[in-house]
């Protein structure tokens, strides 16, 4: 037995009593049952046990220690070691519709795999990795569970390489949501309080834009009104806000003069932060980027775009307790923001300015190209590493500066197939790398895989097929399309025997 499976082992022993349910727990006070709320919870509070979830469709056990998710069991098939090992191409289809017959009476399937040769100790490691990742990822659209927090005795949990830092879990799940159906009731009639602190290295440009929009006792109002966001953005950041402690959240009522004289000081501090994260980036774009346009857009476009943008940077829009070097980059932010309106609204200015552009960007061709093979370099070496997270970063931004490199969709589609909130997503990017180099038999391949992986054999075996009409000795196509085929048989003569 390995270490790995050893720490498995203890960690399935019965905690001790000291049971704190939903009553006990921050998420019921704040009035959401939701399995961010409790990872708010156990990370807010250092928190050392096991999360049990339960629902009539599920159930699962989530072991927390040290901030990190340590542990996590499922009921769910999907979720099973085994498939997961299927999944991310560690196990062959084969081994897979074998895998009961490897494992002994009490024994772990990881050791029974590795002691057949069927795969390594780093694929274990990878895999329970992911699988704990999706395990609890998968709980953040489930809104009937009922959770139960019980504390484990810190001697019973041996120290382990599997560990995901609970902010991890609650940014991605929390991106990945489509419906807040009870964010609305924890924000609405609350004032917003920003409390910056070391987690909003996290978040995105989106997110950090509009974190840095939020004042002292700000409301849901005060911000709908202020920024122009959609209703469904604003409520996901900010309840990845609340889940990360950046936002705290309180009633509407009369605040003592202490309060709002720190409220007042919180407020400078956030907007002289913003303002210098901010300048920088914005003073780099070009006119277009700057407005967030295409070079084709209608002067009624840059108009909207330059109100949209005023509501955001206009100096009476900042405090005037500001630094005076806080004051001018805002002004500096103002000032291009309005000389890339009048340029842009402008027929004549806007010719004069785009025939520069295409002059500065003939020159930088060579340059941009050699950030985005940069980008793609670091967003395979971490797709090496099995870090799908930070490939797909890089990948997105070698994407943006090269929009017609075929390796970069077919890495991206890999990328997002091995992340379950992107895995959908996949599909778009094999089929874009496919366009561009439709003679690449090794995306037919990756295709067809998706498609078997999705349970769309006829769909996977067409790619196949096409794979063979370009290379007819390819390996791969051959033994997939044969599974293929002989489960087809297998189904055929079930239906015969009947």
């Amino acid at each position: 037995m390995n270490r790995i499976e050893e720490n498995l082992l203890k960690l399935n022993t019965p905690a001790r009593e000291n049971v704190m349910g939903n009553g006990g727990s921050e998420s019921a006070s704040a009035g959401m049952n939701h399995i961010a709320c409790y990872l708010k919870d156990i990370h807010s509070q250092d928190k050392i046990g096991r999360l049990i979830v339960h629902s009539p469709l599920l159930q699962k056990h989530l072991i927390f220690h040290s901030g990190c998710l340590v542990f996590a069991q499922t009921d769910q098939g999907g979720e099973r070691l085994g498939r997961i090992l299927y999944k991310l191409g560690k196990l062959s289809w084969e081994s897979y519709t074998r895998i009961e017959s490897y494992i002994t009476s009490g024994g772990f399937i990881g050791e029974a795999l590795i002691r057949h040769n069927l795969i390594s100790r780093q694929d274990l490691k990878e895999a329970l990795l992911f699988q704990m990742k999706t395990i609890t990822l998968n709980l953040f659209p489930v809104h009937d569970a009922e959770f139960r927090f019980q504390d484990i005795d810190e001697k019973e949990i041996v120290k382990s390489e599997l560990k995901i830092p609970i902010p991890d879990l609650i940014s991605e799940g929390i991106r990945g949501i489509r419906e807040f159906p009870d964010a609305e009731r924890l924000f609405r009639g609350k004032k917003l309080y920003p409390q910056e602190n070391s987690l909003v290295r996290i978040l995105n440009g989106r997110e950090n834009t509009l974190f840095y929009q939020i004042r002292s006792g700000s409301t849901i109002e005060d911000l709908s009104s202020r920024l122009m966001v959609d209703p469904v953005v604003l409520f996901r950041c900010l309840f990845l806000f609340y889940c990360l402690n950046l936002v705290d959240v309180k009633e509407e009522e009369g605040d003592a003069p202490a309060v709002v004289e720190h409220s007042r000081s919180s407020e400078v501090m956030s907007q002289k932060k913003r303002i210098e994260n901010e300048h920088s980036r914005l003073m780099e774009l070009n006119y277009y980027q700057l407005l967030d346009v295409p070079r084709s857009a209608s002067a009624l476009e840059a108009k909207e775009a330059y109100y949209r943008l005023a509501r955001l940077y206009h100096p009476d829009l900042f405090s005037s307790r500001l630094p005076s070097n806080s004051k001018t980059m805002v002004e500096q932010i103002f000032d291009r923001i309005n000389k890339a309106y009048q340029t842009i609204f402008n027929e004549g200015r806007r010719r004069i300015y785009d025939t520069q552009l295409d002059r500065d960007r003939g020159e930088g061709r060579e340059n941009v190209q050699q950030q985005a093979e940069a980008s793609f370099r670091k967003g395979l070496d971490f797709f090496q590493k099995s870090r799908y997270e930070d490939a797909l970063s890089f990948l997105l931004d070698a994407i943006r500066l090269e929009k017609n490199k075929a390796a970069y969709f077919l890495l991206l589609g890999r990328t997002k197939s091995r992340i379950p909130l992107y895995r959908k997503q996949a599909e778009a990017a094999f089929k874009e790398a496919l366009r561009l180099e439709p003679w690449n038999a090794e995306g037919y391949v990756d295709l067809g895989i998706f498609y078997r992986e999705e349970g769309l054999p006829i769909k996977a075996g067409r790619q196949f097929e096409k794979v063979l009409n370009i290379e007819p000795d390819n390996r791969t196509a051959r033994a997939e399309l044969k599974n293929i085929r002989s489960a087809k048989k297998g189904h055929r003569n079930i239906f015969r025997r009947s």
